[in-house]
């Protein structure tokens, strides 16, 4: 067999398996049957939305999460400011204490403070506490790797409108680790 030949062959060859490996991977993608022990995707269909009270906690991938109390606050001291952070002329800070703690067997990350999102009417409101602050002289929540048994409590806080209700007021949670279409709010209900 000539060197030309062996060419034509290897280039057919490769030529080949490399079509079988794309039509392969394409078929597997369009595939809208899960296998077994596979979570179904979100089809777009409406999430299931737990609606939750305070103190009830959740479970999910070793982790038991809840809200536990809220509170409305004019002003916050962080131990990186000198002096209160007032609350902006038409708003109110609103701080929220979560608990979040490892029930699994294994060491794992706990939720980011930035799982917690506070909606009001349907708006997603943004947390306070930059990466790594502190709330002076009271329990700040912690995002940390635990291992089984510990975790982390404390306050986060938001801003929001002054005029603002807590009845209009839910927690949510955005853990990407959660089952896909499945979301847990937690109202603002004592």
């Amino acid at each position: 067999m000539g060197i030309d030949r062996k060419k034509r062959v290897l280039k057919y060859l490769v030529s080949s398996l490399s079509f079988a490996l794309i039509f392969g991977f394409a078929l597997a993608c369009v595939s809208g049957k899960p296998t077994e022990g596979e979570t179904p995707k979100n089809t777009g269909e409406q999430a299931q939305e737990t609606e939750l009270t305070l103190g009830q906690a959740v479970e999910y991938e070793g982790l038991r999460v809840s809200v536990i109390d809220y509170k409305f606050t004019s002003s916050y001291e962080t131990n990186w400011t000198e002096g209160p952070r007032e609350a902006p002329e038409g708003a109110k800070y609103l701080w929220v204490y979560v608990k979040a703690q490892n029930v699994g067997e294994d060491k794992i990350d706990l939720p980011f403070d930035t799982y917690f999102e506070v909606m009001y009417k349907a708006k997603v409101l943004p947390g306070e506490l930059g990466f790594g602050m502190t709330i002076k002289n009271e329990p700040t929540y912690q995002f940390d790797s635990v291992y089984p048994g510990y975790g982390s409590e404390g306050w986060l806080i938001y801003e929001i409108y002054k005029k603002a209700e807590s009845s209009n007021i839910k927690i949510q949670l955005s853990d990407p680790r959660l089952p896909s279409g499945v979301e847990y709010h937690w109202r603002l209900k004592k």
